[in-house]
This record gives structure tokens, C-alpha cells and sequence, in this order.
């Protein structure tokens, strides 16, 4: 009798300790699946996958939770009209990458709309910006891997602060060019890390956009293409392989360069 009560209670215990409400019940869980046009607000958790082009329909805004993982299908990308808030923090960075199976996916699209991404590690993908309204702003975040150039500028403006384009020691990327900015209302990149591709810059489109205070190294052609007619202020960064020269018809500003690599630049912890 006594082994018997000694079993129940056993039993009863195993059953206290499984109730699936409690804990971690989303690490395992299956991606949910995303595609075709968001109309209303949306919350996205956990895991995400998004299947095709996503769009967000002008006025609408989805908001990206901390922690959440954001798988993209082969060839998958999400299109903004409205607003993408895709609010990390440090200890609940948001991830981007290709799903299981997938080799590539992106962009994401911003036209005539805006991206808010805060503590996001991208791996793949690539950011567009279409239209003069076009808004992207990324604080404290990573991206790298692109099949073509990272963050590619159609008009409207970019403010990115302690961020990276590029991999890490140790890490390699497929990247053409970390910034390639074809027209814009407005740039400020200031305090990052832009490394590891053939090109840092292609700045081909632009007046009074600032550079300053950031890192560039690792990028094997030229940390900073140009093309006439563009006026860019780089100074206070540093630059590996010494100050870059503009090409004709080109001003850039390189006021008081640092002689070695800024510590106050790239993603925060």
C-alpha cells in the first residue's frame, strides 16, 4: 500500500511540473506563417515566417516584439507602405534570416514609408528605400550577408546610429556594397561599423549628408565610391586604409580623421 501511495505521488508531481501554460512554451513552436497584405495592426512574436511579398498597406502599423525571429522563405520580402516597428533590446534582439532551405530573401521594401528597427541582427536580406518619403532609421543593429548591396537609397532618408554593416571577426560576407545611395532627402550615419564588402559607400546621390564618427575597414575596393555632384561630411571617423579621395566633380568634408578605430561606434550592448 505504501509503494502504491509512493507512486500517486509521484505522478501527481510529473503532472504539477508539465503544465504546458507555463515557461518557454514558444521555443519550440512552429513559425507562424505570413503573406500577403496587412491591413490593420499587427503584433508579431515569437517565431514568424513570412512566405512571398508581405505588404504593409499605407497607414497600417506592424510592431515587431523583442526576441522575436523573423524566417523568410526563398525569395520572400516585406514591402512597407505604412510603418514596420521592429523594437529590440539588448537582451531580446529581433532576428532576421533565411528560413530552413532558403538561401536568400529581401528586400525589405520601404516605399513612401517608414522602418523603425532597434537591436535587430539581420543575416541576409537588404533594406530599399523608394520614394522621397521613404524613412528607415536603425539604431544598435547588425546586418551583413546580402546577395547585392545592403541598404540600397531611391530617395528619402536614412538616420542609422551604432550600428554595423558587415560581419564580424571571423565571419565573411557576401555583400557588393554596404550603403549604396542613389538619391535622398536626408542621410545621417553616424557612430558605425561599415566593413567586409568590396565597397563601403557608393555615393552617387546626395547633398549635405553626413558620415561622421564611424568605422571603416575591411572593405577591399574602396571604403568610398563617388560619383558628381555629391557633397558628403566625413570627418572624425576613421578609415583603415587611409582618407578616401572623391572622384571628380565630387566634395567630401574630412575634417580632424581619427588616427585609429573609434570605440564609441558600432551596436551597443
Amino acid at each position: 500500500m505504501r509503494k502504491l501511495f509512493a507512486i500517486i505521488l509521484l505522478v501527481a508531481a510529473c503532472d504539477i511540473g508539465s503544465d504546458p501554460t507555463k515557461g518557454d512554451e514558444h521555443v519550440d513552436a512552429a513559425p507562424v506563417p505570413v503573406t500577403g497584405r496587412i491591413t490593420s495592426d499587427t503584433t508579431w512574436m515569437g517565431a514568424m515566417k513570412l512566405i512571398g511579398v508581405t505588404e504593409i498597406a499605407p497607414m497600417v502599423t506592424v510592431t515587431v516584439l523583442p526576441g522575436t525571429t523573423l524566417e523568410f522563405a526563398q525569395g520572400a520580402g516585406l514591402r512597407v507602405e505604412g510603418a514596420l516597428f521592429a523594437s529590440g533590446n539588448s537582451g531580446g534582439k529581433i532576428v532576421g534570416k533565411a528560413a530552413a532551405g532558403a538561401t536568400s530573401w529581401g528586400p525589405i521594401e520601404i516605399n513612401n514609408g517608414l522602418a523603425r528597427l532597434t537591436y535587430v541582427n539581420f543575416t541576409g536580406g537588404g533594406i530599399t528605400t523608394n520614394g522621397a518619403l521613404a524613412t528607415v532609421e536603425i539604431v544598435d543593429s547588425k546586418m551583413f550577408k546580402a546577395g547585392g548591396d545592403y541598404i540600397v537609397m531611391n530617395g528619402g532618408s536614412i538616420n542609422m546610429q551604432y550600428s554595423q554593416l558587415g560581419p564580424d571577426q571571423g565571419e565573411t560576407d557576401t555583400t557588393h556594397c554596404q550603403l549604396h545611395i542613389n538619391s535622398s532627402t536626408n542621410v545621417s550615419i553616424f557612430r558605425n561599423n561599415i566593413a567586409g564588402a568590396p565597397f563601403g559607400v557608393m555615393f552617387y546621390g546626395g547633398v549635405g549628408s553626413s558620415f561622421q564618427l564611424n568605422n571603416w575597414y575591411g572593405n577591399t575596393m574602396k571604403d568610398v565610391d563617388t560619383k558628381s555632384g555629391v557633397e558628403g561630411n566625413f570627418s572624425f571617423s576613421w578609415f583603415e586604409k587611409g582618407p578616401p579621395t572623391p572622384g571628380p566633380g565630387a566634395t567630401l568634408t574630412l575634417e580632424n580623421l581619427a588616427t585609429e578605430r573609434i570605440q564609441q561606434a558600432g551596436p551597443r550592448p
